[in-house]
């Protein structure tokens, strides 16, 4: 899928994988990103550096800690639309992982809409992290 710009994906209310899609495959030039209810445990790759836009809702599997978290969001550089959307999408320890204390930016400066829903202490420590 080299040419592949767009990706918009609504998996069925059961969280799903795409390994066999998905796994491994080179998308040099997506820049639009939108999941629903899908792992990303064995696709990473999806959250490539050329990510304008990427919108994770009740996505699990993007992230196994806060410090990959904070690793992952570095990477998309030209990042200008973060929507992050259910507990789900954030690292299961976030709120207790001492990472947070970092004070290191994980979003870049360009980016232009930020929006978390989730629970009020997730999304606290997850605006300490930006």
């Amino acid at each position: 899928m080299p040419f592949l710009d767009m990706l918009c994906y609504r998996a069925p209310e059961t969280l799903l994988t795409l390994p066999y899609v998905f796994q491994g495959a080179v998308l040099p030039r997506i820049r639009h990103l939108e999941l629903r209810n899908f792992s990303l445990r064995k696709c990473p790759n999806l959250l490539a550096s050329t990510l304008v836009h990427l919108q994770l809702r009740h996505c699990s599997g993007a992230w196994s800690t806060t410090a990959d978290m904070i690793r992952v969001l570095k990477t998309l550089s030209h990042l200008r639309e973060l929507l992050l959307v259910g507990d789900e999408c954030f690292p299961p320890g976030l709120i207790d992982d001492r990472h947070a204390s970092s004070k290191a930016r994980i979003v870049n400066a360009g980016l232009e809409l930020l929006h978390i829903d989730a629970e009020e202490e997730v999304t606290l420590h997850f605006l300490q992290e930006v």
